[in-house]
């Protein structure tokens, strides 16, 4: 299985993009995944966040301005497939000292099954320009399974020679699900910058469950996920990016591209 995104190619519009003013306020994204050897598995996503202030496009790597620019934003995003609609709302809120508060409601309509609905509320602060550590809670209501899970995350981006840059990130969690077992969590990845446009990552999503559907609810994958990804920016404002993922004991891989697009 993959993780569902809200994304969606916008590669024409990429490639005809203008490099524009220095700032953006505003980004779309459009995407589409799928799985090589899972029926059903193709989700459509759209997604788009709005800055309650500009963000300067020099402050790093283009797909980190907004993590650098210590940014506050709305978002908004759906996901659609044959099993599974998402809808997603949220923001997150950065103060003049750098506390972080992100809060996030996702509605998941289930074609065959009960519905569900997923929250979180994250709480953290910049320990430097570019470091941000987070606690958040996520709540998920979903009849007899209903989850409660803690956890922390840690996101932090070292600059390198010229433009380069690694960016490493890790989120470890504990599930505690109603008559079901626990849902252990921990996701840890890195990306290389090559310079202000360019970055390739690997990373894994270790699970511990003996639940499958109650772990893909909860985590996004039933087991451990292994993934790759590449972003390339066009210019400050216009994005593509492809992935590819393998989860453990799944036959075939998933893969997904998406594009964004900033005003």
């Amino acid at each position: 299985m993959k993780k569902l995104l809200f994304p969606l190619t916008l590669c024409a519009a990429a490639v005809a993009a203008p490099v524009m003013a220095d700032t953006y306020q505003s980004e779309v994204s459009a995407g589409y995944s799928d799985h090589t050897d899972a029926s059903n598995a193709d989700v459509w996503g759209l997604g788009a966040k709005v800055f309650l202030m500009p963000v300067d496009t020099d402050n790093g790597p283009y797909e980190l301005n907004s993590f650098l620019s210590h940014a506050s934003y709305l978002q908004g995003g759906m996901a659609f497939n044959d099993n599974l609609d998402q809808y997603l709302l949220g923001g997150r809120l950065v103060t003049s000292t750098d506390m972080v508060l992100d809060v996030q409601y996702k509605g998941l309509d289930f074609d065959h099954g009960e519905d569900a609905d997923q929250y979180s509320v994250a709480l953290g602060g910049y320990v430097n320009q570019s470091s941000l550590v987070s606690l958040y809670y996520k709540g998920l209501d979903w009849g007899r399974n209903d989850a409660n899970t803690w956890g922390a995350r840690v996101k932090s981006y070292m600059p390198l020679v010229a433009d380069s840059g690694l960016l490493l990130k890790t989120d470890l969690s504990n599930s505690n699900v109603d008559h079901a077992t626990d849902v252990f969590a921990w996701d840890i990845s890195g990306d290389y910058f090559f310079n202000k446009q360019l970055s390739a990552g690997l990373g894994m999503d270790y699970i511990n469950a003996s639940n499958d559907q109650v772990a893909y609810v909860v985590q996004g994958h039933h087991d451990t996920t292994y993934y790759a990804n590449a972003s390339y920016w066009f210019n400050p404002r216009a994005n593509v990016s492809v992935g590819v993922n393998k989860t453990r004991g799944d036959n075939g891989m998933g893969w997904m591209v998406k594009g964004a697009y900033r005003f």
